[in-house]
């Protein structure tokens, strides 16, 4: 045989093993948290604050712009699994989460988008959204975000918090850590509608 006939022989096998005789490529999957359920408690006759929030999207750092699920041995290194993602980047799973908390919490009379009318308008950054393996078989969720509440008309912040929380993963199946991730989330925005709370009734006029 020809040696350039073989060569193309050879490449031809070699593709073949990559794309179907050995490795088989596994399938992505993909992953969200559980639709929103609402607590069932009477809706209150009034909200604690008469007043309209407009919701910027939250914003991210880089490694959080995209679906990949990062997750960490170290502080010096960040890590994607290949075939486990988001079903959308975490800054839209965040920023509809912290809609749907704030606006079942009845702080504010309605929760709008940022570009409605609105007496408040609240913003936010995730600078943390990793899984973190802290020995061989167990890992923990720690998520770190940035909010900031502004009055509307003249964009002045009435406050500003950086709020960090962990959740223990119960296993080192991937369903256990979506679970811990949502566990992490939902008090984080919790302690951060607390903060608001407190910010909103120091506020001249915030009752009104």
């Amino acid at each position: 045989m020809q040696p350039k006939r073989l060569l193309i022989l050879l490449s031809l096998c070699f593709l073949a093993t990559l794309t179907g005789c050995g490795a088989k490529i596994p399938p992505t999957h993909y992953y969200t948290f559980a639709p929103y359920a609402e607590s069932g408690a009477q809706q209150p006759a009034a909200a604690s604050v008469p007043a309209m929030l407009g919701l910027a999207a939250f914003d991210a750092d880089a490694p959080y712009q995209q679906d990949k699920i990062v997750f960490r041995t170290s502080p010096y290194e960040v890590n994607f699994y290949e075939y486990h993602k988001w079903l959308r980047p975490p800054t839209d799973i965040v920023t509809e989460t912290v809609r749907q908390q704030v606006a079942a919490s009845w702080l504010f009379r309605a929760v709008q988008d940022d570009d409605a009318r609105t007496d408040y308008l609240l913003r936010g950054r995730i600078l943390m959204f990793d899984q973190w393996y802290i020995e061989q078989h167990s890992s923990e969720i720690r998520i770190e975000i940035r909010y900031q509440l502004q009055e509307a008309e003249d964009e002045r912040t009435i406050w500003t918090e950086t709020i960090a929380t962990k959740a223990t993963t119960p296993s080192l199946e991937i369903l256990g850590t979506i679970q811990a991730f949502e566990t992490a989330l939902q008090q984080n925005i919790r302690q951060a509608i607390t903060g608001m709370e407190h910010a909103l009734a120091h506020t001249d006029g915030a009752g009104d």
